[in-house]
C-alpha cells in the first residue's frame, strides 16, 4: 500500500466515526441545551414568584400598620374597638392591601390562590396574631 492508499482509508475511517459521532453529540448538545433552558425557566419563574410573594407581603404589613394607625389606635383610646370594629379594620386593611398592589400581582395571586380577598384577610389576620403574640 502507499501513501495515496493510506491516507484514502484514513480519510474514509475519519469520515465514518464523524458521520457515526455527529448526530450522538448533536444529541448531547440538543439534551444539554434543553436541560439548561428549562433551568433558567425554572429560576426565572422562581424570581418571579419571589417578587410576587415579596410585593404582596410589603403591601399586607403596610395594610396592617396603615389600618392600626390610622383606624385601630383611635377606637381602642375611645374603648370602642368590638367585634363590628375589628370586621371593619380588616375590611379596611384588606382594601388598602389591593389598593396598594399592582395589577400583576392581585393576578398572580388569583391564578395562585383563586379568592384575593381570602388570601389577604388570611395573611393580614395572620399579622395581626404576630403582633398581638409580640405585644403581650
Amino acid at each position: 500500500m502507499d501513501n495515496v492508499a493510506v491516507v484514502d482509508v484514513l480519510m474514509y475511517a475519519l469520515q465514518a466515526i464523524i458521520t457515526a459521532a455527529v448526530p450522538v453529540l448533536t444529541g448531547f448538545a440538543v439534551k444539554y441545551l434543553q436541560a439548561k433552558a428549562a433551568q433558567a425557566k425554572a429560576e426565572t419563574d422562581c424570581e418571579i414568584k419571589k417578587q410576587h410573594i415579596s410585593s404582596i407581603e410589603a403591601a399586607i404589613v403596610d395594610a396592617v400598620n396603615y389600618t392600626g394607625q390610622t383606624f385601630v389606635r383611635e377606637l381602642k383610646e375611645l374603648a370602642a374597638f368590638d367585634d363590628k370594629h375589628q370586621r371593619d379594620a380588616l375590611y379596611k386593611a384588606t382594601f388598602a392591601a389591593k389598593s396598594i398592589l399592582p395589577e400583576n400581582d392581585l393576578e398572580y395571586m388569583k391564578d395562585t390562590f383563586g379568592d384575593v380577598d381570602a388570601y389577604i384577610r388570611t395573611k393580614i389576620e395572620a399579622k395581626i396574631g404576630e403582633a398581638n403574640a409580640g405585644a403581650v
